[in-house]
């Protein structure tokens, strides 16, 4: 049985990240970039501390396995980190925003390289998948 065929299948995996989840997204974003356009192509610098959670894609992580990350940009259509090691999952869930106001999406990996600075990790791009809700 695939997560579309479970009963509870609505409520955790909504058929895509939606404009409206865009919009939802960037008004979180915005508390914490005070609303400021840095770079074209819809893309802001989002030197940020957020969370996120590696995401096996059929159950969703506990909120105790979330952990802080540097964030690098942001869009609506997807994110990118500086990680001091390859990730450890090709999918995962971000927790964006800034409590009580926080976003739940699943992410899969686009790419990682190398920063330019080897020492300094690496940078991995993520693209947006579905907007999740956590349960309590």
């Amino acid at each position: 049985m695939t997560p579309s065929q479970t009963p509870a299948a609505d409520m955790l995996y909504p058929p895509s990240f939606t404009n409206q989840d865009a919009r939802e997204l960037l008004e979180a974003i915005q508390v914490l970039t005070h609303g400021k356009e840095r770079r074209g192509g819809g893309r802001k610098v989002y030197p940020v501390v957020q969370s996120f959670a590696p995401f096996s894609g059929l159950r969703l992580p506990k909120k105790s396995a979330f952990r802080q990350v540097a964030c690098r940009d942001i869009s609506t259509s997807g994110i990118s980190l500086i990680m001091p090691v390859k990730p450890e999952s090709d999918q995962v869930v971000f927790a964006l925003g800034k409590s009580p106001r926080l976003v739940y999406v699943t992410a899969r990996v686009v790419h990682c390289d190398p920063c330019e600075d080897p020492r300094d990790g690496f940078v991995v791009g993520y693209r947006f998948v579905n907007k999740v809700n956590l349960p309590a």
